[in-house]
């Protein structure tokens, strides 16, 4: 048996729960700058190969731009994919329930959290305006209108 692998209680291998978690997080990723790729492509652009944006180059004070960019950098990591029951972008079905509560419902979940998400999708630093961007960007995303 090799160090990677460690048995369950039944005898049989599997995975310690560092690994997985890790293959989770590195195929998040690779989704979240995929669809930051295709994003590109469609809007004429030449996809960047300098690396995400920090969250003061996200925003820019242009919150629907911003909105856009800083979901691409943070919060597609759970909404592109739904990991931990997230509503994935764009789907309606998912959104329209938490849409009829009312957009400031919908700030006060991102801002501080709710169920599986942690406050501000767990980047703190995030300030309320541009956590509130990014939920106008995913609304509008699910045909919401904000």
């Amino acid at each position: 048996m090799c160090g990677f692998r460690s048995k369950d209680s039944k005898g049989q291998g599997r995975r310690p729960r560092h690994a997985a978690l890790a293959a989770a997080v590195l195929g998040v990723g690779l989704a979240a700058s995929g669809a930051a790729h295709v994003l590109a492509q469609e809007a004429g652009q030449q996809p960047s190969v300098r690396g995400p944006l920090s969250e003061e180059e996200a925003y820019e004070g242009k919150p629907n731009e911003g909105g856009r960019e800083l979901y691409m950098v943070r919060c597609g990591t759970c909404h592109n994919t739904g990991l931990n029951g997230a509503p994935k972008i764009g789907d309606k079905l998912a959104w329209q329930p938490r849409i009829e509560q009312g957009k400031e419902t919908l700030y006060d979940h991102a801002i501080n959290g709710i169920r599986n998400m942690p406050p501000k999708g767990g980047f703190p630093s995030l300030k309320d305006e541009q956590v509130k961007a990014a939920v106008d960007f995913m609304v509008t995303a699910a045909g919401g209108d904000i």
